[in-house]
């Protein structure tokens, strides 16, 4: 069994649900695009055989992972789709518990297990979230309910803390300390097994935060996929699985392209998502589809084109962009990064917008893609 939150949308945890994501023409897409991957897409997913291996080697040694890499390196995707997959094969199976501290971490994870946490806590956990709502005491008062429904869980669980740089950015540093001394009391539990992802330019921010002796005992660094076989397999195999040829001439082309571009997974896998909506019915992906969108080089400049569209033909939005961007871009430790920035009129806005045009939602673009949209 696997337990994972529910999104507005419907979807488990963050963005569509690659395996449950249609095509263009109502046919599910095997590849995520710009989303990360979710445990409903585990059967395609390739390229991180090994790295899931690791992950698992070290969670059964420490219970803790602190898995670090560059943004788009697929740390999220290797934990939904790849550690998770193979933690539900295990008798009794695995709760999928998968949460973003964002600006408040405790009332993030307490409001997770309130919705898919034992049912015989959720009314303390209920009664803790409603007098937090109504008192002016810290969010680290939630923890003693947030640690006893992790506790009453009915099988072993994995609670994934994604996006972690988050806790650097977003949350006030009272909470932050705070949810370091809840990190302690959750690494007591015994069925309780934790994995936390980071952009690699926050591992100074983590080891102050986590200590030296607990960061050098979960720390495993992910690098980018540049090996011939792993990105083949990428590009061939989620295609495969549903039956769908990729032609030889599109793989001659697109794999040293995929080289070239030293790891960057959701430039190939957005390129290989329009390749999917525009294969050929006999013959699959192919290259005359792949030189029509312009190679893996023009995918990005085809998303931004869209956004830019639906800017240009919206006055009040134009009007708004400026604020909008400067809200979603901040500078921790001198580090350009994304932020969070909840504005539900925009929200609501592209969520009509995109239900109109038939398209489903979708996250936001890895951190270091601002780098390379210009």
């Amino acid at each position: 069994m696997i337990v994972a939150r529910e999104t507005p949308g419907g979807a488990a945890g963050k963005g569509p649900v690659v395996g449950g994501a249609p095509a263009t023409d109502g046919v599910v897409n095997p590849y995520p695009g710009l989303a990360a991957f979710r445990p409903a897409g585990h059967r395609f997913f390739f390229g991180r055989e090994r790295d899931t291996e690791r992950v698992l080697e070290r969670l059964t040694a420490s219970r803790l992972v602190s898995i670090v890499g560059r943004s788009g390196t697929g740390k999220s995707s290797l934990v939904a789709a790849g550690v998770v997959a193979r933690l539900a094969e295990r008798p009794g199976g695995f709760a999928y518990l998968p949460c973003e501290p964002q600006s408040s971490p405790f009332r993030q994870l307490a409001e997770l297990l309130l919705r898919s946490g034992p049912l015989a806590a959720r009314v303390e956990l209920r009664a803790a979230l409603l007098e937090h709502e109504r008192s002016v005491v810290g969010e680290e008062h939630l923890a003693p309910a947030i640690t006893a429904a992790l506790r009453q869980m009915p099988q072993p669980a994995l609670l994934l803390l994604d996006q972690f740089e988050e806790l650097f950015i977003c949350t006030p540093p009272a909470s932050a300390r705070g949810f370091r001394v809840l990190l302690d009391s959750l690494l007591a539990i015994d069925t309780l097994h934790i994995v936390l992802t980071l952009r690699s330019e926050f591992t100074a921010r983590l080891l102050e935060w986590l200590g030296e002796d607990l960061l050098r005992a979960s720390l495993l660094v992910l690098g980018p996929i540049t090996s011939e076989t792993a990105l083949r397999a990428i590009i061939t195999g989620p295609a495969t699985a549903l039956g769908v040829p990729v032609q030889p001439e599109l793989l001659a082309a697109l794999l040293p392209a995929a080289i070239a571009a030293r790891g960057a997974l959701p430039l190939i896998a957005l390129t290989l998502e329009r390749l999917y909506e525009q294969r050929h019915p006999e013959h699959g992906l192919t290259l005359a589809a792949y030189r029509r969108i312009g190679g893996l080089a023009s995918a990005i400049g085809s998303v931004a084109a869209d956004i830019d569209r639906l800017i240009e033909e919206d006055g009040e939005l134009d009007a708004a962009c400026p604020r909008l961007f400067a809200e979603l871009a901040t500078v921790i430790d001198q580090l350009p990064t994304r932020r969070i920035f909840d504005s539900p009129h925009l929200r609501h806005r592209g969520a009509a917008q995109r239900s109109a045009a038939g398209a489903p939602g979708g996250p936001a673009a890895p951190a270091g893609f601002p780098r390379r949209w210009r």
